[in-house]
């Protein structure tokens, strides 16, 4: 079995697999641990929750890149959780409560960080846009490099984690898409990733087995074979 490489995994190179495997676990471990320890009855309201979710995923994620990813640098400026690797930048933002839920960029580009990021992508962007014969500009995932990535999550402290997101944003306004791509790599709606061992873009194209020919040999008599190496063997061979 392949996995089929995704904008993420191509914007990451050869780190987009291990990358995913630990933000994905990072994330549902910070959202289960302070799901469980989560207590109304002492004052604790959904803002605390998303705090505590905030400060468990700067921990472990450090954690878990120092043990095996040691090239990344982790940084926390700011209130902004970020990973740099191979010139790439990751950021962390809850963008909501439910997996149907979507950005929205009227409430994120509010904050300088978000939106500078934003701006960056949307400039370059740009720069890789190409314009074709018929005067229409050709951008997207394939023409742009886009640096900053932006992993959103998406969850509440009654049902936990929902939805994990990952993409590259650009500056919007109301009503445009704010994402230049964006990859889900986990939602509630599936019960596991499988993870195979080889990207379906580095395996051979699979025929289907032919089932070997059936042979069917006849034999002929002996003395009808001496014959017919002789001639007809009724006259000379003159």
């Amino acid at each position: 079995m392949a996995w089929i490489l995704d904008d993420f995994d191509r914007a990451m190179g050869k780190h987009g697999r291990r990358l995913r495997k630990i933000i994905k676990e990072v994330i549902q471990e910070a959202y289960r641990v302070n799901q469980q320890r989560h207590d109304t009855s002492i004052g604790d309201r959904p803002m605390n929750f998303g705090i505590n979710v905030w400060t468990t995923i700067c921990k472990l994620l450090r954690d878990r890149l120092a043990e095996e990813m040691p090239n990344a640098a982790v940084t926390n400026d700011d209130n902004v959780m970020q990973v740099e690797i191979d010139g790439k930048f990751l950021r962390f933002a809850k963008l909501g409560h439910s997996e149907t839920d979507e950005l929205d960029p009227s409430k994120f580009f509010r904050s300088a960080n978000k939106r500078d990021m934003a701006v960056e992508n949307e400039n370059e962007w740009r720069l890789f846009s190409s314009v074709n014969s018929d005067g229409s500009v050709e951008t997207g995932p394939a023409k742009s490099p886009a640096r900053y990535l932006l992993v959103g999550h998406f969850g509440n402290f009654k049902k936990g984690l929902r939805k994990i997101s990952v993409g590259a944003v650009r500056l919007a306004v109301k009503g445009d898409d704010p994402w230049i791509w964006k990859v889900d790599v986990w939602s509630v709606d599936q019960d596991q990733i499988v993870l195979p061992e080889v990207p379906v873009e580095q395996l051979r194209p699979s025929t289907p087995r032919k089932p070997p020919p059936h042979l069917h040999l006849v034999m002929k008599p002996l003395e009808e074979n001496r014959e017919t190496a002789d001639g007809d063997g009724d006259g000379d061979a003159s």
